[in-house]
């Protein structure tokens, strides 16, 4: 069992004008939860490297030759697919990018829904609106955006040319020098694109604040590693579909 942020959220109606917004609350949310998916694929990477660290598992042939490189091969598409700026994916990029419409996520429609949800006074509603139009805008400000999707840009720039010439394509090797990725310029782009989807989640549910996008592992999960599946002694007494 998993205890994860996500499982704990609030089904609101949506803000918005029209169908527009509508449809960007529905890709936020598949956005979202895939962000979700990458912190929970760290921290399950993690919480294996630390057993195998404290053992002698962690100098197995295995986990360098096949469990590294599916941690990474899975992250940085993960993060690459996020800061794709293509018109036909709804990458967190993209997102940010239809933001841009003045009409699209509005001052009125926020403090609207904010108010209605929690009871407060207008006035606090439009504090919270601020920081996505922080000159005062009727709509989220372009420069807000802007200023998001150059975090974004250059927060995953490292591992965007990782996944593009080693993990997505193989790149004739006298093209370029070869690309190299640490685990701290990993961390930090999963760590920055945990940071905007935190920052946009508020704008998809006014008022309402993520704390973490960092799973909760239940400890027993761990278990499969320090524990044996096949015990000495063990029979097998129905064919193949049974162990004993």
């Amino acid at each position: 069992m998993i205890a994860a942020p996500w499982s704990y959220g609030v089904k609101v109606t949506p803000h918005g004008a029209g169908q527009g917004w509508s449809d960007w609350v529905a890709d936020f949310d598949v956005a979202e939860n895939e962000v979700f998916s990458i912190f929970y694929t760290r921290s399950v990477w993690r919480a294996m490297t630390q057993v195998f660290e404290a053992s002698a598992a962690g100098r197995h042939v295995t986990i360098h030759n096949y469990l590294v490189p599916t941690y990474v091969a899975t992250a940085v598409t993960a993060i690459r697919r996020e800061a794709d700026r293509d018109t036909r994916t709804t990458s967190i990029w993209r997102l940010l990018e239809r933001l841009k419409s003045p009409t699209l996520a509005t001052r009125s429609h926020f403090v609207s829904s904010y108010v209605s949800r929690f009871d407060v006074a207008e006035r606090e509603a439009e504090r919270a609106f601020d920081r996505f139009a922080p000159n005062g805008e009727a709509h989220v400000s372009k420069s807000f955006v802007d200023s998001l999707q150059l975090r974004l840009t250059e927060s995953v720039k490292e591992v965007r040319a990782y996944a593009n010439t080693v993990v997505a394509h193989r790149q004739r090797p006298e093209l370029e020098s070869p690309i190299e990725l640490s685990f701290d310029e990993l961390d930090r782009a999963i760590d920055n694109i945990g940071k905007l989807a935190q920052e946009l989640h508020e704008l998809r549910h006014p008022g309402e604040k993520l704390a973490t996008a960092s799973p909760v592992l239940d400890p027993a999960f761990l278990a499969a590693f320090r524990e044996p599946l096949i015990h000495p002694g063990f029979v097998l007494r129905k064919g193949l579909g049974g162990l004993d």
